[in-house]
């Protein structure tokens, strides 16, 4: 698995399997060298394939994952911070898995775990329970704050908003049993444009990029490369002006901790990005 990843879902995983890295590069790209040359050496019965800015492996990249794997080695594909499309689906054997986080490019809550022939035990898995219905019921409270502070530019409603998203992004993935999401939200989802959505987000980095310093990529947040000695002023700066950015993960390490994150959303407008790459170029020239 990638040495850039969610802490919490690292200490996870070192419970139950010993854990091989490969090496991301400062540009989240992935060292292909590296990658190849650890599932050659170790064989490994699981490969997980993640970086932030999507695992991109071409014709002849596959071809030889595929030849170092066998029948029964599990390959996930981590798309927690992308957005998945059917035409990503191309899986290498029977245990090539998908999964993603649809609550971070949309106003719903839940997962996919995608594979043709996978279906979980109807005995390990719970249709409803309180941490289901707590998850729901966060997330509608933060999207229902959100859409108050954005109709009436309130600061308060803001607040409200941000305190409850860290509420239930520390509460989620906390449950031991595995819990299917919510009918309804996946019924909607399916009737989201996510081409569309992906353009967006495309369209919002480029402007960014225009006037800041980052990577060109469709992600579900826009990476801010900033030097960790002047990122808690510039987040206080920025909440000032009712603008949200945060750290994307709380770790140890260089990568970890050089950039923070702004979201990419659907109801930020070309002149919303304008106005949010003009504060942050204010704040760098102020702290000079």
């Amino acid at each position: 698995m990638p040495d850039f990843y969610c802490p919490s879902t690292l200490e996870l995983i070192k419970q139950y399997a010993k854990v091989e890295f490969y090496k991301i590069n400062d540009d989240f790209s992935v060292d292909k060298s590296d990658y190849f040359e650890k599932i050659q050496k170790h064989r490994p019965k699981i490969i997980l394939n993640y970086s932030y800015t999507g695992f991109d492996l071409d014709e002849e990249d596959r071809n030889r994952l595929k030849n170092l794997c066998t029948e029964s080695t599990i390959i996930i594909e981590d798309y927690a911070h992308k957005i998945l499309h059917h035409s990503d689906i191309k899986p290498l054997n029977k245990n090539h898995f998908y999964i993603d986080s649809i609550r971070k490019h949309s106003p719903l809550t839940g997962c996919h775990v995608l594979n043709k022939d996978f279906k979980y035990p109807a005995d390990i898995v719970d249709k409803v329970n309180f941490y289901k219905i707590k998850c729901l019921l966060l997330q509608g409270l933060k999207e229902f704050f959100g859409l108050l502070a954005y109709v009436f530019s309130s600061t308060r409603f803001y607040i409200l908003s941000e305190d409850v998203f860290l509420k239930l992004d520390d509460l989620i993935g906390k449950n031991k049993r595995p819990t299917l999401g919510s009918i309804l939200h996946y019924f909607l989802y399916n009737h989201l444009d996510l081409k569309k959505i992906s353009n967006r987000q495309k369209s919002l980095i480029k402007r960014f990029n225009e006037k800041l310093p980052g990577v060109d990529n469709d992600m579900n947040y826009y990476p801010l490369f900033v030097d960790e000695e002047m990122q808690d002023e510039l987040l206080e700066h920025l909440a000032k002006k009712k603008i949200f950015a945060d750290k994307l993960w709380e770790s140890q390490g260089e990568l970890y901790n050089s950039f923070l994150i702004l979201p990419l959303t659907w109801l930020i407008r070309d002149k919303d990005a304008d106005f949010i790459s003009n504060e942050i170029n204010y704040f760098f020239e102020k702290y000079e």
